[in-house]
């Protein structure tokens, strides 16, 4: 069921990076059958596959759209999101790594504090507070030398989806 699922998920992006216009339409239904999905007492196989469709070409759309904007990102997205994916999975099926309780709520913290950030930098940027196109996820100037905060942020943001990987595997 997975594999027909991902593979569903897989045409729907490659039409999805050729017809990039599909992506907020895609985006919006995929946002509604998920939520449907998610409260639904019994899973129905259409609509998994529905949401599977939307999903994927809201992400082709998304991808083929940064591709044209920054050549070889999708490439990098898709081969750190692979190892992050396969090193979790390693870790969490020979047993190394677990959720715990007070991991948990330090994980949540942590995504409300970074979903907070990205909508204060968000506001940032669209008010014109901010010029550069990164907001303030590009470096910071001290005296002496430059901290790329953009690339701790990503860190920390690969570090939350690894342990929302391990969330969703014991789920």
């Amino acid at each position: 069921k997975t594999i027909i699922t991902f593979s569903v998920l897989l045409v729907a992006a490659g039409i999805g990076w050729f017809v990039p216009a599909l992506c907020l339409p895609a985006l919006a239904i995929a946002f509604v059958l998920g939520l449907v999905n998610a409260f639904k007492k019994e899973p129905s196989p259409l609509l998994i596959l529905a949401y599977a469709v939307a999903e994927g070409l809201a992400i082709g759309g998304f991808s083929g759209i940064m591709e044209k904007h920054e050549s070889g990102i999708v490439s990098q997205a898709v081969l750190g999101t692979l190892c992050v994916v396969g090193t979790v999975l390693f870790l969490y099926k020979t047993g190394k790594i677990r959720a715990s309780a007070k991991m948990t709520k330090v994980f949540l913290i942590a995504m409300v504090g970074y979903f907070l950030f990205s909508l204060v930098n968000f506001g940032l940027q669209v008010t014109g507070v901010v010029s550069d196109p990164w907001g303030l996820r590009s470096s910071v100037m001290i005296p002496g030398t430059e901290i790329p905060i953009g690339i701790a942020l990503g860190l920390f943001a690969v570090v939350l989806g690894a342990y929302s990987l391990v969330l969703d595997f014991t789920y």
